[in-house]
């Protein structure tokens, strides 16, 4: 069973690194554009682990339900 290791929650998606070199990705019911849009180093920030998630994964799974990780929990899929 593979765990969590980083969650980041993007204004429209959610994602997953799992430690086996997966990723889930889950996509938000609604945008949240403010969420980025009032700080740039968060912005600078994410995109940051976002592209060190993105490096590290093999596989990408994409999921209409958020089971609501965290990092460190297991990942049932």
């Amino acid at each position: 069973m593979a765990k969590v290791k980083v969650c980041l929650d993007d204004a429209c998606i959610r994602y997953y690194e799992l430690d086996d070199g997966r990723a889930v990705a889950i996509p938000k019911d609604k945008c949240e554009i403010e969420k980025f849009a009032k700080n740039p180093k968060s912005l600078a920030d994410f995109k940051q682990r976002f592209s060190t998630m993105m490096r590290n994964t093999k596989k990408i799974i994409s999921m209409s339900d958020d089971p609501g990780w965290k990092a460190g929990d297991d990942a049932m899929l």
